[in-house]
C-alpha cells in the first residue's frame, strides 16, 4: 500500500484546480519520445464530482491513430493507448474506489517483443493489467502527427471532457515501474 491514505491532503495549494468547463494545462509537448518506449505516468487527482466523462490527461492526432488517454467516466478510471492504428487494452479502476478524495494514479507501458504489457495503479494497489498482441511503442506517432497532451481535458482538434477537480505532481518516466517503486 501507499504511504498515504486516499483522502490524506484536504488542501493543497500547489495543485492545478480545474473547473470543469475550459480550464485545463497544456504542456506544450506530445511526450513522444517517452511513449515510444517502455513509459509511465503517474499523478495525485480529486475529482470535484464524479459525474460524466473526465479527462486526467489525453490527446490524440487528428486521424486518431495515436492515443494517449486517462479518464473517469462516472463510476471508474479508465486508461488506454493507441499507436499508429493498433488499439491498446483498455484498463480500468475499481467502481468501489471514491475518486473524489486525493488518489494517486500510475500506468506503465512496457514493450515484450510484438505485444505490449501495461499496467494500472491505483493507490498503490494494482488495479488492472492487459497484453496488447502486435502493437509497437516505437510506431506511436511515426505516420501523422501527434496532437499535444492536456492535462485535465482530452486535447484533440480542440479540448473536451474538462476535469473538475484538482491534479497534482504529474511525472512520466522513461521506464516502466515496478510494483515497490509505485507503492
Amino acid at each position: 500500500e501507499g504511504f498515504f491514505p486516499p483522502g490524506a491532503f484536504e488542501s493543497n495549494i500547489y495543485a492545478l484546480d480545474l473547473d470543469g468547463t475550459n480550464n485545463y494545462a497544456h504542456p506544450n509537448h506530445t511526450f513522444q519520445s517517452l511513449i515510444r518506449s517502455d513509459f509511465s505516468m503517474s499523478m495525485w487527482v480529486k475529482l470535484a464530482n464524479e459525474t460524466g466523462n473526465q479527462w486526467l490527461i489525453g490527446g490524440d492526432n487528428a486521424h486518431f491513430t495515436d492515443r494517449f488517454n486517462l479518464y473517469h467516466d462516472s463510476n471508474k478510471i479508465v486508461a488506454y493507448l493507441k499507436s499508429n492504428g493498433v488499439q491498446g487494452d483498455f484498463l480500468y479502476g475499481s467502481t468501489s474506489t471514491t475518486y473524489t478524495d486525493w488518489f494517486h494514479c500510475v500506468l506503465t507501458y512496457t514493450q515484450n517483443g510484438t505485444s505490449v504489457d501495461n499496467a494500472l495503479y491505483i493507490n498503490g494497489i494494482q488495479a488492472d493489467t492487459g497484453t496488447t498482441a502486435n502493437m509497437s511503442l516505437a510506431d506511436y506517432g511515426t505516420v501523422r502527427a501527434t496532437r499535444n497532451l492536456a492535462i485535465g481535458a482530452l486535447m484533440s482538434s480542440s479540448t473536451s471532457s474538462h476535469l473538475e477537480g484538482q491534479i497534482d505532481e504529474v511525472a512520466f518516466f522513461n521506464s516502466a515501474l515496478t510494483l515497490p517503486q509505485v507503492s
